[in-house]
């Protein structure tokens, strides 16, 4: 699997793509603990960012996450069951 760093680096923060890569990791052991863990490390890296930065990245974000969205796909509105 290519890291998410190297596939979209030019697109999306670095921080952002290392904790994706991070949460992905094949070996349990080197990911996060859990939710929580990703989210403080997160907010960690969004809180160290310039406030204009910040507000400019997280437009830009949702403006090519929006545009990477197929709008002709159709979205399983049931829950996904793990047994």
């Amino acid at each position: 699997m290519t890291p998410a760093k190297r596939q979209f680096g030019e697109r999306y923060p670095a921080f952002l793509l290392e904790a994706v890569d991070w949460a992905m990791e094949m070996d349990p052991a080197r990911r996060p603990r859990d939710a929580g863990e990703l989210l403080r490390t997160l907010e960690q890296f969004a809180n160290e960012l310039p406030r204009s930065q910040s507000l400019e990245s997280q437009s830009s974000t949702m403006a090519s996450l929006d545009s990477d969205a197929n709008p002709d796909e159709e979205v399983d509105s049931e829950p996904t069951r793990r047994i």
